[in-house]
């Protein structure tokens, strides 16, 4: 498998992860991608928000005090 079809993979992971709710709020958290998705999951994000723009869509991080992080690299778990 090639790095391109991995990394299409993982954003199907993610996406999966991302819109289908299994806790009272919506969303997940970073540890919970990085178990799912592997390290490299903040280029997952940046590759699935590319994506998501194409669609008139908007990826968000949100930090647990509730502070939108514009760029996924400002984000350390």
């Amino acid at each position: 498998m090639s790095s391109e079809e991995a990394l299409a993979q993982k954003v199907k992971r993610a996406v999966g992860l991302l819109l289908f709710q299994r806790h009272r709020i919506p969303g997940v958290k970073g540890w919970e991608l990085r178990k799912a998705i592997g390290r490299d999951y903040l280029r997952v994000l940046e590759a699935l928000k590319r994506r998501l723009a194409d669609l008139g869509l908007e990826l968000r991080a949100v930090t647990e005090e509730g502070r939108v992080v514009k760029d996924f690299k400002e984000l350390t778990d």
